[in-house]
């Protein structure tokens, strides 16, 4: 089996629906705005590798990215060079299923956002 992840924005509520299927299959992703104000984590839940797609005012910023556990234990820090993208590959696989938040701070911003390790 095989898992598709339909990730919309509606009503400025990010809906993740999972589909399996048995054959493979490839996705794209469109998004109506390129200029999303939103920290998108997909997929969600998952296995501890993922993407998050920073928020467009916080592209080109120096900054941090911060995970820490449900408990407040940090997991992952790590610094953001001012020419990075928007998207970022994130692999903590070795740490323990639960709900974990990442917090992308910037100069000018911050924000956090829950993500569950499955």
């Amino acid at each position: 089996m095989h898992s598709i992840y339909l990730v919309m924005l509606v009503s400025g509520i990010l809906l993740v629906k999972n589909f399996q299927t048995t054959e493979p299959r490839s996705v794209s992703i469109l998004d109506e705005k390129s200029k999303t104000e939103e920290l998108i984590i997909a997929p969600n839940p998952n296995s501890g590798y993922f993407i998050v797609t920073l928020p467009y005012s916080m592209q080109k910023q120096k900054g941090q990215v911060a995970i820490t556990s449900l408990e407040g234990k940090k997991i992952s820090t790590t610094d953001l060079a001012e020419d990075h993208d928007r998207k970022l590959l994130i692999d903590i696989t070795g740490s323990t299923k639960g709900i974990y938040f990442i917090t992308v701070s910037t100069a000018n911003d911050r924000i956090t956002d829950r993500f569950v390790i499955r």
